[in-house]
Protein backbone atom coordinates (compact mmCIF):
# COMPACT_ATOMS: atom_id res chain seq x y z
CA UNK A 1 0.00 0.00 0.00
CA UNK A 2 1.31 3.75 -1.18
CA UNK A 3 0.55 6.28 1.69
CA UNK A 4 0.20 10.35 1.67
CA UNK A 5 1.12 10.84 5.24
CA UNK A 6 0.14 14.11 5.51
CA UNK A 7 0.76 16.21 8.79
CA UNK A 8 1.29 19.60 9.99
CA UNK A 9 4.81 18.81 11.98
CA UNK A 10 7.64 17.24 10.67
CA UNK A 11 7.04 13.62 11.24
CA UNK A 12 10.63 12.78 11.72
CA UNK A 13 10.71 14.80 14.57
CA UNK A 14 9.95 12.32 17.51
CA UNK A 15 9.47 15.13 19.93
CA UNK A 16 6.57 16.06 17.60
CA UNK A 17 3.34 15.00 18.98
CA UNK A 18 4.88 13.02 21.80
CA UNK A 19 6.65 11.01 19.41
CA UNK A 20 3.18 9.35 17.64
CA UNK A 21 3.35 10.95 14.45
CA UNK A 22 7.20 9.39 14.43
CA UNK A 23 6.64 5.89 15.84
CA UNK A 24 3.63 5.73 13.87
CA UNK A 25 5.29 6.13 10.46
CA UNK A 26 7.68 3.69 11.77
CA UNK A 27 5.54 0.95 12.05
CA UNK A 28 3.62 1.51 8.65
CA UNK A 29 7.39 1.19 7.35
CA UNK A 30 7.50 -2.12 9.18
CA UNK A 31 4.35 -3.59 7.85
CA UNK A 32 5.80 -3.35 4.39
CA UNK A 33 3.61 0.01 3.27
CA UNK A 34 5.41 2.50 1.16
CA UNK A 35 4.71 5.90 3.02
CA UNK A 36 5.43 9.61 1.16
CA UNK A 37 5.69 12.39 3.99
CA UNK A 38 3.58 15.69 3.43
CA UNK A 39 4.71 18.11 5.97
CA UNK A 40 5.94 20.34 7.83
CA UNK A 41 3.55 22.59 6.42
CA UNK A 42 4.53 26.26 6.68
CA UNK A 43 2.15 28.84 5.45
CA UNK A 44 1.84 32.45 6.10
CA UNK A 45 -1.08 33.36 8.15
CA UNK A 46 -4.15 34.64 6.33
CA UNK A 47 -5.17 38.26 6.70
CA UNK A 48 -8.69 37.06 7.73
CA UNK A 49 -7.12 34.88 10.92
CA UNK A 50 -4.91 37.74 11.86
CA UNK A 51 -7.58 40.49 12.15
CA UNK A 52 -10.05 37.92 13.74
CA UNK A 53 -6.81 37.28 16.77
CA UNK A 54 -6.86 40.56 16.83
CA UNK A 55 -10.63 41.30 17.27
CA UNK A 56 -10.69 38.38 19.97
CA UNK A 57 -7.47 39.60 21.77
CA UNK A 58 -9.27 43.40 22.15
CA UNK A 59 -12.54 41.56 23.87
CA UNK A 60 -9.98 39.40 26.05
CA UNK A 61 -11.02 36.15 24.51
CA UNK A 62 -8.51 33.53 22.65
CA UNK A 63 -8.56 32.72 18.75
CA UNK A 64 -6.22 30.34 17.61
CA UNK A 65 -5.50 29.40 14.12
CA UNK A 66 -4.92 25.33 13.96
CA UNK A 67 -8.67 24.57 13.35
CA UNK A 68 -9.23 28.01 11.13
CA UNK A 69 -10.75 27.98 7.63
CA UNK A 70 -8.74 30.27 6.15
CA UNK A 71 -5.70 28.81 7.33
CA UNK A 72 -7.05 25.32 6.99
CA UNK A 73 -7.52 26.38 2.96
CA UNK A 74 -4.07 27.50 2.40
CA UNK A 75 -3.00 24.25 4.09
CA UNK A 76 -5.79 22.03 1.92
CA UNK A 77 -4.25 23.55 -1.11
CA UNK A 78 -0.31 23.35 -0.19
CA UNK A 79 -1.28 19.58 0.11
CA UNK A 80 -3.23 19.28 -2.52
CA UNK A 81 -0.57 20.91 -4.98
CA UNK A 82 2.23 18.13 -3.43
CA UNK A 83 0.10 15.05 -3.83
CA UNK A 84 -0.32 15.46 -7.73
CA UNK A 85 3.43 14.52 -7.47
CA UNK A 86 3.23 11.36 -5.66
CA UNK A 87 2.09 7.70 -6.89
CA UNK A 88 -0.30 6.86 -3.33
CA UNK A 89 -3.33 5.24 -3.05
CA UNK A 90 -4.46 6.56 0.28
CA UNK A 91 -4.03 9.98 2.13
CA UNK A 92 -3.19 9.39 6.17
CA UNK A 93 -3.42 12.59 8.13
CA UNK A 94 -4.21 13.23 12.06
CA UNK A 95 -5.53 16.78 10.94
CA UNK A 96 -9.30 18.04 10.77
CA UNK A 97 -7.53 21.03 8.45
CA UNK A 98 -6.15 18.37 5.70
CA UNK A 99 -8.71 16.45 6.19
CA UNK A 100 -11.96 18.99 5.27
CA UNK A 101 -9.40 21.15 2.83
CA UNK A 102 -7.18 18.80 0.44
CA UNK A 103 -8.48 18.54 -2.81
CA UNK A 104 -8.15 14.59 -4.11
CA UNK A 105 -10.38 11.80 -5.62
CA UNK A 106 -8.22 9.35 -3.42
CA UNK A 107 -9.52 8.43 0.07
CA UNK A 108 -8.89 10.64 3.16
CA UNK A 109 -8.47 8.16 6.33
CA UNK A 110 -8.15 10.85 9.51
CA UNK A 111 -6.74 8.90 12.77
CA UNK A 112 -6.39 11.40 15.49
CA UNK A 113 -6.54 11.78 19.06
CA UNK A 114 -8.05 15.38 18.81
CA UNK A 115 -11.31 16.91 19.14
CA UNK A 116 -13.46 20.12 19.79
CA UNK A 117 -16.15 19.51 21.33
CA UNK A 118 -19.79 19.97 19.64
CA UNK A 119 -20.83 21.79 22.53
CA UNK A 120 -18.82 24.38 23.66
CA UNK A 121 -20.20 24.75 26.81
CA UNK A 122 -19.54 21.17 28.02
CA UNK A 123 -15.92 21.74 27.04
CA UNK A 124 -13.21 20.50 30.00
CA UNK A 125 -10.03 21.14 28.49
CA UNK A 126 -8.09 24.02 29.65
CA UNK A 127 -5.97 24.74 26.62
CA UNK A 128 -9.97 25.56 24.74
CA UNK A 129 -11.16 28.06 27.67
CA UNK A 130 -11.70 31.64 27.25
CA UNK A 131 -12.33 31.26 23.34
CA UNK A 132 -13.71 34.06 21.48
CA UNK A 133 -17.65 33.33 19.97
CA UNK A 134 -16.52 33.71 16.21
CA UNK A 135 -13.51 31.42 16.95
CA UNK A 136 -15.58 27.94 18.41
CA UNK A 137 -17.89 28.95 15.11
CA UNK A 138 -15.26 28.43 13.23
CA UNK A 139 -13.36 25.65 14.92
CA UNK A 140 -16.79 23.22 14.81
CA UNK A 141 -17.12 24.07 11.09
CA UNK A 142 -13.82 22.84 10.50
CA UNK A 143 -14.06 20.13 12.33
CA UNK A 144 -17.05 18.96 11.04
CA UNK A 145 -15.75 19.41 7.31
CA UNK A 146 -12.67 16.99 8.12
CA UNK A 147 -15.07 14.55 9.50
CA UNK A 148 -17.48 14.88 6.58
CA UNK A 149 -14.36 14.70 4.22
CA UNK A 150 -12.82 11.64 5.37
CA UNK A 151 -13.58 8.61 3.89
CA UNK A 152 -12.96 6.64 7.31
CA UNK A 153 -12.42 8.31 10.41
CA UNK A 154 -10.07 6.57 13.72
CA UNK A 155 -9.92 7.90 17.25
CA UNK A 156 -6.97 6.93 19.52
CA UNK A 157 -9.81 7.27 22.39
CA UNK A 158 -13.59 5.99 22.87
CA UNK A 159 -13.85 9.65 24.30
CA UNK A 160 -12.72 11.30 20.92
CA UNK A 161 -14.77 9.13 19.10
CA UNK A 162 -18.15 9.94 20.98
CA UNK A 163 -17.70 13.69 20.41
CA UNK A 164 -16.62 12.98 16.67
CA UNK A 165 -20.39 11.29 16.25
CA UNK A 166 -21.90 14.55 18.01
CA UNK A 167 -21.75 16.25 14.61
CA UNK A 168 -23.73 13.71 12.79
CA UNK A 169 -21.93 15.07 9.28
CA UNK A 170 -23.18 12.02 7.61
CA UNK A 171 -25.42 8.83 8.73
CA UNK A 172 -23.04 6.36 6.60
CA UNK A 173 -19.57 7.49 8.19
CA UNK A 174 -17.31 4.78 9.57
CA UNK A 175 -16.19 5.81 13.06
CA UNK A 176 -14.11 3.23 14.44
CA UNK A 177 -11.54 3.20 18.17
CA UNK A 178 -7.46 2.03 17.63
CA UNK A 179 -5.63 3.11 20.60
CA UNK A 180 -2.90 4.57 19.96
CA UNK A 181 0.35 2.19 20.81
CA UNK A 182 3.54 3.55 23.90
CA UNK A 183 5.79 5.65 22.22
CA UNK A 184 8.83 3.79 23.39
CA UNK A 185 11.03 1.26 22.31
CA UNK A 186 9.91 -2.47 23.24
CA UNK A 187 11.50 -3.19 27.08
CA UNK A 188 13.79 -5.47 27.05
CA UNK A 189 13.98 -8.62 29.83
CA UNK A 190 11.28 -7.30 31.42
CA UNK A 191 9.55 -9.29 33.96
CA UNK A 192 6.35 -8.30 35.67
CA UNK A 193 6.49 -6.73 39.59
CA UNK A 194 5.30 -9.50 42.24
CA UNK A 195 3.41 -9.28 45.46
CA UNK A 196 6.35 -9.85 46.61
CA UNK A 197 9.31 -7.49 44.67
CA UNK A 198 6.24 -4.95 46.13
CA UNK A 199 6.88 -5.16 49.86
CA UNK A 200 10.44 -5.48 49.81
CA UNK A 201 11.72 -2.31 48.95
CA UNK A 202 10.18 -0.96 51.72
CA UNK A 203 8.73 2.20 50.37
CA UNK A 204 7.22 3.42 46.65
CA UNK A 205 8.64 4.98 44.29
CA UNK A 206 5.84 7.00 42.46
CA UNK A 207 6.48 8.58 38.72
CA UNK A 208 4.73 11.73 37.17
CA UNK A 209 5.56 12.45 33.39
CA UNK A 210 3.77 15.99 31.79
CA UNK A 211 5.05 19.41 30.81
CA UNK A 212 1.69 21.44 32.27
CA UNK A 213 1.92 20.90 36.08
CA UNK A 214 -1.39 22.23 36.80
CA UNK A 215 -3.18 20.23 34.48
CA UNK A 216 -1.33 17.07 34.73
CA UNK A 217 -2.15 17.27 37.98
CA UNK A 218 1.17 18.04 39.86
CA UNK A 219 -0.36 19.04 42.78
CA UNK A 220 -2.11 16.36 43.76
CA UNK A 221 0.67 14.22 43.01
CA UNK A 222 2.75 15.87 45.51
CA UNK A 223 0.31 16.16 47.97
CA UNK A 224 -0.28 11.87 47.28
CA UNK A 225 3.40 11.47 48.28
CA UNK A 226 3.04 13.43 51.48
CA UNK A 227 0.36 11.96 52.76
CA UNK A 228 1.79 8.78 52.49
CA UNK A 229 4.92 9.93 54.43
CA UNK A 230 2.70 11.05 56.95
CA UNK A 231 1.30 7.86 57.21
CA UNK A 232 4.77 6.01 57.54
CA UNK A 233 5.11 5.16 54.08
CA UNK A 234 8.01 6.28 52.51
CA UNK A 235 7.11 6.95 49.18
CA UNK A 236 9.17 9.18 46.94
CA UNK A 237 7.74 11.35 43.92
CA UNK A 238 10.11 11.31 40.75
CA UNK A 239 9.03 14.02 38.10
CA UNK A 240 9.56 14.21 34.17
CA UNK A 241 8.61 17.03 32.26
CA UNK A 242 9.29 20.52 34.41
CA UNK A 243 11.99 21.06 36.82
CA UNK A 244 9.86 22.89 39.96
CA UNK A 245 12.97 22.42 42.20
CA UNK A 246 13.15 26.09 43.60
CA UNK A 247 9.28 25.93 44.09
CA UNK A 248 8.50 22.57 45.39
CA UNK A 249 11.21 21.79 48.05
CA UNK A 250 9.25 18.78 49.55
CA UNK A 251 12.79 16.62 50.18
CA UNK A 252 10.45 13.34 49.07
CA UNK A 253 10.22 14.77 45.69
CA UNK A 254 12.91 14.53 42.53
CA UNK A 255 13.26 16.76 39.78
CA UNK A 256 14.46 15.27 36.49
CA UNK A 257 13.46 17.79 34.00
CA UNK A 258 12.72 17.56 30.53
CA UNK A 259 13.92 14.09 29.04
CA UNK A 260 14.16 14.04 25.17
CA UNK A 261 13.12 11.08 23.63
CA UNK A 262 15.41 12.02 20.35
CA UNK A 263 18.91 11.82 23.25
CA UNK A 264 20.13 8.28 24.10
CA UNK A 265 20.99 9.29 27.54
CA UNK A 266 17.92 11.24 28.40
CA UNK A 267 15.90 7.79 26.66
CA UNK A 268 17.93 5.59 28.62
CA UNK A 269 17.31 8.00 32.35
CA UNK A 270 13.66 7.60 31.57
CA UNK A 271 13.82 3.72 30.67
CA UNK A 272 15.09 3.33 34.02
CA UNK A 273 12.22 5.35 35.58
CA UNK A 274 10.00 3.08 34.48
CA UNK A 275 11.78 0.00 34.80
CA UNK A 276 12.34 1.18 38.87
CA UNK A 277 9.36 3.14 39.48
CA UNK A 278 6.04 1.11 41.07
CA UNK A 279 3.11 3.14 39.90
CA UNK A 280 2.66 6.21 37.74
CA UNK A 281 0.37 9.08 38.74
CA UNK A 282 -0.72 11.56 36.84
CA UNK A 283 -4.33 13.48 38.29
CA UNK A 284 -4.98 14.86 34.74
CA UNK A 285 -8.26 16.57 34.31
CA UNK A 286 -8.19 16.58 30.43
CA UNK A 287 -6.31 14.04 28.04
CA UNK A 288 -6.97 13.58 24.13
CA UNK A 289 -5.68 10.20 25.25
CA UNK A 290 -3.24 9.90 27.51
CA UNK A 291 0.66 8.20 26.05
CA UNK A 292 2.28 8.39 29.02
CA UNK A 293 -0.22 5.61 30.65
CA UNK A 294 0.54 2.85 27.82
CA UNK A 295 4.13 3.66 27.86
CA UNK A 296 3.90 3.09 31.78
CA UNK A 297 1.86 -0.64 31.20
CA UNK A 298 4.55 -1.27 29.27
CA UNK A 299 6.98 -1.60 32.04
CA UNK A 300 4.06 -3.35 34.18
CA UNK A 301 3.22 0.06 35.90
CA UNK A 302 -0.04 0.37 37.38
CA UNK A 303 -1.54 4.04 36.69
CA UNK A 304 -3.64 5.81 39.12
CA UNK A 305 -5.46 8.59 37.64
CA UNK A 306 -9.29 10.47 37.21
CA UNK A 307 -11.69 9.03 34.79
CA UNK A 308 -11.57 11.91 32.62
CA UNK A 309 -11.79 11.92 28.35
CA UNK A 310 -9.24 9.76 26.71
CA UNK A 311 -7.83 8.41 30.06
CA UNK A 312 -10.61 5.90 30.20
CA UNK A 313 -9.60 4.45 27.03
CA UNK A 314 -5.99 5.03 27.86
CA UNK A 315 -6.26 3.11 31.30
CA UNK A 316 -8.13 0.07 31.71
CA UNK A 317 -9.88 0.85 34.94
CA UNK A 318 -9.59 -2.35 37.20
CA UNK A 319 -7.09 -3.96 34.92
CA UNK A 320 -3.83 -2.00 34.18
CA UNK A 321 -4.54 0.96 36.71
CA UNK A 322 -7.32 2.56 38.83
CA UNK A 323 -9.65 5.69 38.00
CA UNK A 324 -11.15 7.93 40.53
CA UNK A 325 -14.10 10.61 40.50
CA UNK A 326 -12.65 14.29 39.53
CA UNK A 327 -13.93 14.92 43.07
CA UNK A 328 -12.00 13.03 44.79
CA UNK A 329 -8.55 14.24 45.84
CA UNK A 330 -4.95 13.37 46.93
CA UNK A 331 -6.52 11.02 49.95
CA UNK A 332 -8.20 8.98 47.85
CA UNK A 333 -5.03 8.35 45.66
CA UNK A 334 -3.03 7.97 49.05
CA UNK A 335 -5.87 5.13 50.05
CA UNK A 336 -5.33 3.16 46.88
CA UNK A 337 -1.90 2.82 47.45
CA UNK A 338 -1.80 1.95 50.96
CA UNK A 339 -4.34 -1.05 50.17
CA UNK A 340 -1.63 -2.40 47.98
CA UNK A 341 0.48 -2.60 51.31
CA UNK A 342 -2.19 -4.54 52.73
CA UNK A 343 -2.99 -6.53 49.96
CA UNK A 344 0.25 -6.64 47.91
CA UNK A 345 -1.13 -9.26 45.28
CA UNK A 346 -3.77 -7.10 44.33
CA UNK A 347 -1.08 -4.45 43.23
CA UNK A 348 0.63 -7.53 41.08
CA UNK A 349 -2.62 -7.88 39.21
CA UNK A 350 -2.50 -4.77 38.15
CA UNK A 351 1.23 -4.78 37.39
CA UNK A 352 0.98 -8.19 35.09
CA UNK A 353 -2.80 -6.46 33.69
CA UNK A 354 -1.22 -3.04 32.72
CA UNK A 355 1.54 -5.38 30.72
CA UNK A 356 -0.91 -7.30 28.69
CA UNK A 357 -2.53 -4.32 27.78
CA UNK A 358 0.24 -2.90 26.47
CA UNK A 359 1.03 -6.43 24.97
CA UNK A 360 -2.77 -7.36 23.58
CA UNK A 361 -3.50 -3.80 22.74
CA UNK A 362 -1.84 -0.33 23.67
CA UNK A 363 1.41 -0.98 20.98
CA UNK A 364 1.71 0.24 17.49
CA UNK A 365 2.46 -3.39 15.94
CA UNK A 366 -0.98 -3.89 17.13
CA UNK A 367 -2.49 -0.91 15.71
CA UNK A 368 -1.05 -0.34 12.48
CA UNK A 369 -2.08 -3.32 11.77
CA UNK A 370 -5.69 -2.35 12.67
CA UNK A 371 -5.29 0.34 10.95
CA UNK A 372 -4.17 -1.60 7.24
CA UNK A 373 -6.46 -3.87 7.47
CA UNK A 374 -9.08 -1.18 7.42
CA UNK A 375 -7.59 1.13 4.76
CA UNK A 376 -7.16 -1.91 2.77
CA UNK A 377 -11.06 -2.41 3.03
CA UNK A 378 -11.71 1.04 1.74
CA UNK A 379 -9.14 0.28 -1.26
Amino acid sequence: MKIAFATIGDVRDIRRGSGTPYYLWQELKKQGCTVHLIGPVKIDTPLPTRFLKYVSAKSGKKYVSYLDPFVGKVIGKKVSQTLVQLDYDIILTNDYCIAGYTQTKKPIILYTDAFFPHNYSENIHPWLANLSSIGVYFYQRTTARGIKHAYKCFFASQYAMEEAKKYKVSRNKAFSVIPYGANIEQPINFSPKTANDFLQKKGIDLLFIGKDWKLKGGDVAVKTARVLNERGINACLNVVGIDLSDSVRDSFVKFYGLLNKDSIIDRKQLEGLFSTCDVLIVPSKAEGYGLVFVEAAAYGLPSLAYKSSGVMTAVQDGRSGILFALAEDEIAFANQIEFWYKRPEVYANLSNGARRYYEQTANWKNAVKKLIKEMEKTL
